[in-house]
């Protein structure tokens, strides 16, 4: 069986350490000493390139958005829920997380849109299943 810097390296692409996202830190050393977050609006709340004061009690991470998030390691986020909070402005890049989360085993995404919370839309708030296919 091959594994998978073997492939990697088969297929001409080169294997590049990822590095975590901002304000992760602290939750992956949780993770590595097999702890899960306090659940409270989702284990883990992703915000876009801003450190919102009302989430000072909940574990959250910034997702820059001069980014890719293929650039960043989202293993911390295996099994658990998590929140993408996010303002028009980024509406365009939460897809291509979502694609980072699911690759990375997120179990359960939910997203927040601050502005159209502020606009009375009903759909301010997404919740999202990944289904994957089995082979």
């Amino acid at each position: 069986m091959i594994n998978a810097s073997k492939r990697r390296k088969a297929a001409g692409m080169q294997s590049k350490k990822l590095k975590p996202p901002p304000y992760s830190k602290p939750i992956f050393a949780a993770r590595r000493a097999g702890l899960v977050p306090k659940h409270g609006l989702g284990h883990v709340t992703i915000v876009f390139d801003w450190r919102p004061t009302y989430l000072r009690n909940l574990p959250f991470v910034v997702m820059p958005s001069d980014k890719s998030p293929k650039d960043f390691d989202w293993s911390f986020c295996r099994g658990l829920q998590v929140v993408i909070v996010h303002l028009d402005k980024h509406d365009d890049l939460v897809p291509d997380l979502l694609r980072a989360l699911y690759a990375a085993g997120v179990r359960h995404v939910r997203i927040a849109h601050i502005d159209r919370m502020a606009r009375d839309d009903i759909h301010a708030w997404a919740q999202i299943k990944w289904l994957v296919p089995t082979p």
